[in-house]
C-alpha cells in the first residue's frame, strides 16, 4: 500500500520538474508566488496521476490484458499530454495584454473541449448515453483502442517530444495485438480444460449418485417420494448436455483460427467477439449448474471457501 501511495507522488514530481517553464513565466506575470504555482502543479500532476493509475488498473482487472504494464509507459503518454500545457505557454508569452490573452485562452478552450466536461455520475448509464450524444468515442474494448494508438496525429504527437520513433510505436501497436490475442487463448484453452476434465466428469458424478439414490428409495419403499432427486437428475442432464455443446462450440471456434491469415488486428477482434462470445456462453451454463450442485461433488472451492476457509 506504500508502494501504491509512493509511485503517483513520484510521478508527480518528475511531471512538475518538465513544467518549471510555464510556471517560472506564470509567477513572473501574476502576483502569485512561484512556490504557489509549484505546488498547484505538483498537486494537479498528483491527481492526473492517480486517476490514470486508477484507470490502467481498471483495465487490468475487467479487461484481463495490460495495456500499459509500466511506470515509463504511463509517464511517457502523460509527458506527451503537457504539450498542451506548452501551448499555453506559447501563446501567453506572445502576448501584449496578459490578462486579456488569458481571458480568451481560457474562454477559447472551454468552448473547444466542452463537451467532455460532465458533472453528473461518471460511472452512471447516464454518462454513456449523453457521451455518446455528444459524439464521443467510447472504446470498450482493448482491439477498439489499439488502432487509435497508431493514428497519425498521435504518431506525430509521440515523434515531436522524442518519446517514440513511428517503427517503436508500431512495433508496440503489433506486440500489444497479440499479446492480448495469446492472453485470450490461454483463457479459453485454459477453460476448456477445466470443463472436460473437472466440472464435466463432476456433473455426470453427481447424477450417476442421484439415480443410485431413486433407485434405493424405490427399492426399500415402492412409493416413496423421489421428486427432488428426479428433478434435478432432469436439470443437471439437460445442462450437462448443453455445457458439452457449448465446449465443442469453443472448441471449433478455437480450430478455425488454424486456417485463418489475417493480421493481428484482424485476429484480436476474432478473439473479442467469437472467442469472448463463446466463453461468455460456457461460463453461463457452468454458473447455473453450480448454483445446484452438491458440494462435495464441485471440483473447486467457491467464494466462501477462498474467503473464509482455513485448510
Amino acid at each position: 500500500y506504500i508502494f501504491s501511495l509512493l509511485i503517483p507522488l513520484f510521478a508527480a514530481y518528475l511531471l512538475s520538474q518538465m513544467i518549471m517553464k510555464p510556471v517560472g513565466w506564470l509567477a513572473r506575470h501574476t502576483v502569485v508566488p512561484r512556490q504557489v504555482w509549484s505546488v498547484l502543479c505538483t498537486l494537479l500532476c498528483v491527481t492526473a496521476v492517480g486517476s490514470l493509475l486508477a484507470f490502467v488498473i481498471y483495465q487490468i482487472v475487467y479487461e484481463g490484458v495490460q495495456l500499459f504494464n509500466s511506470l515509463p509507459a504511463i509517464l511517457a503518454v502523460l509527458s506527451d499530454k503537457l504539450d498542451s500545457l506548452r501551448q499555453f505557454a506559447d501563446v501567453l508569452e506572445q502576448s501584449e495584454d496578459f490578462n486579456e490573452t488569458l481571458h480568451d485562452l481560457i474562454r477559447d478552450t472551454i468552448k473547444e473541449h466542452k463537451r467532455i466536461i460532465f458533472n453528473g455520475n461518471g460511472y452512471d448509464d447516464q454518462w454513456i448515453a449523453e457521451a455518446e450524444r455528444r459524439g464521443l468515442l467510447n472504446l470498450k474494448t482493448t482491439p477498439d483502442c489499439l488502432p487509435y494508438f497508431v493514428k497519425e496525429k498521435n504518431i506525430q504527437l509521440f515523434k515531436t517530444h522524442k518519446v517514440f520513433t513511428e517503427t517503436e510505436i508500431r512495433a508496440r501497436y503489433e506486440i500489444l495485438l497479440e499479446n492480448y490475442s495469446k492472453i485470450l487463448n490461454i483463457e479459453a484453452v485454459t477453460m476448456l480444460d477445466m470443463a472436460n476434465k473437472d466440472l464435466l466428469p463432476a456433473y455426470s458424478a453427481y447424477t450417476k449418485q442421484l439415480s443410485e439414490t431413486v433407485v434405493a428409495k424405490k427399492a426399500a419403499v415402492p412409493d416413496a417420494d423421489c421428486s427432488y432427486e428426479e428433478e434435478r437428475i432432469r436439470m443437471i442432464s439437460g445442462l450437462c448436455g448443453s455445457m458439452y455443446q457449448r465446449t465443442k462450440d469453443l472448441e471449433e471456434v478455437l480450430m478455425k483460427l488454424t486456417h485463418m491469415e489475417c493480421d493481428e488486428l484482424a485476429k484480436a477482434q476474432y478473439y473479442r467477439t467469437e472467442v469472448f462470445g463463446a466463453m461468455n456462453e460456457l461460463r453461463i451454463v457452468a454458473d447455473e449448474i453450480e448454483g445446484v450442485m452438491d458440494r462435495k461433488f464441485y471440483p473447486y472451492p467457491n467464494y466462501g471457501d477462498l474467503l473464509f476457509g482455513v485448510r
